[in-house]
């Protein structure tokens, strides 16, 4: 038995061919009985080994706890070889290693020796998709920053997330997640404003989570926050927040002065002028500077 190629897998792709021109021969006979295809080396929960091109009499069975790959039943060497040649990888959850895949056949008296080939494993970064700007009145309810930010991957799971106040941060500013999902945690540091996310979860759940965080500050200054989200290991990506502050209440506004006069004797009031004649008081009363208003006056 030959083999020995070489081939690369992109994380949650579609399954690659590990060795197409892998060959087998027997000089004592013209069938085979078993075959067996492992990952030996740096097999990873998840890792998958398939027949792409099953062959009558050939029965597979893929043990997925420990990545071997067992094919039996009586067949023609041609059948076996179109059978191996068809062996497929593929990982929804794979780590960035190499792996060694490590072939043996049997013609029901002897085992060839084993024989080896590679499939390189990469995973492309998450992407996530944002750039919602909202408004948010300082003091009011917790506003959802990006509830149409989408987050897409190869792999069917995440680990982490990062939400950042990165540009205009003031200390009071909070982020919070509206809608909490299964198998994560997050936990937000006051100081920074950075919210983390972590823990495996499946894609869905960390786009709802995500979706749901929110903004909030008590004491806001009125300036635009910027927002800075990444998952895993993508590229950053932003939205903004809007911030201002709270119109003032018109009832808390200082009352007007108003000026009243408690007669002692009819008073005579001048065109243009507060004159008064004939004795009386001058009651000023409100919200005025005690400099120039001093409670009452006599005339």
């Amino acid at each position: 038995m030959t083999a020995g190629a070489s081939v690369s897998y992109v994380g949650g792709a579609s399954p690659v061919t590990l060795d197409a021109g892998l060959t087998v021969a027997d000089a004592a006979a013209a069938s085979l009985s078993a075959a067996t295809v492992s990952i030996s080396a740096c097999f990873v929960q998840g890792d998958t080994l398939s027949v792409g091109s099953p062959q009558a009499g050939i029965t597979s069975q893929y043990n997925s706890a420990t990545g071997v790959l067992t094919l039996s039943g009586a067949a023609g060497l041609a059948a076996y070889q179109m059978e191996l040649d068809s062996v497929t990888y593929a990982s929804d959850s794979a780590t960035t290693s190499s792996r060694t895949i490590t072939w043996s056949v049997n013609d029901g008296v002897n085992a060839s020796s084993p024989v080896s080939s590679s499939v390189s494993v990469s995973r492309l970064p998450p992407s996530v998709t944002a750039g919602a700007s909202v408004s948010y009145v300082a003091g009011a309810t917790p506003v959802a920053l990006d509830a149409g930010l989408a987050v897409t991957d190869a792999a069917v799971s995440l680990s982490a997330a990062t939400v950042s106040i990165s540009a205009g941060f003031v200390q009071g500013d909070t982020l919070s997640v509206g809608s909490p999902q299964t198998g994560i945690t997050s936990q937000y540091n006051a100081g920074t404003g950075v919210l983390t996310l972590s823990g495996a979860a499946s894609l869905v759940a960390y786009q709802k989570e995500l979706d749901s965080v929110t903004y909030a500050s008590d004491s806001a200054t009125t300036s635009s926050r910027t927002i800075t989200w990444s998952v895993n290991a993508s590229n950053p990506v932003t939205s903004h927040v809007s911030v201002s502050s709270a119109p003032p209440d018109p009832s808390a506004q200082a009352a007007p002065v108003v000026a009243s006069v408690v007669p002692q004797a009819a008073p005579v009031v001048q065109p243009n002028n507060l004159a008064l004649s004939g004795g009386g008081v001058l009651r000023l009363s409100g919200q005025a500077n005690p400099s120039t208003i001093g409670g009452t006056r006599d005339f």
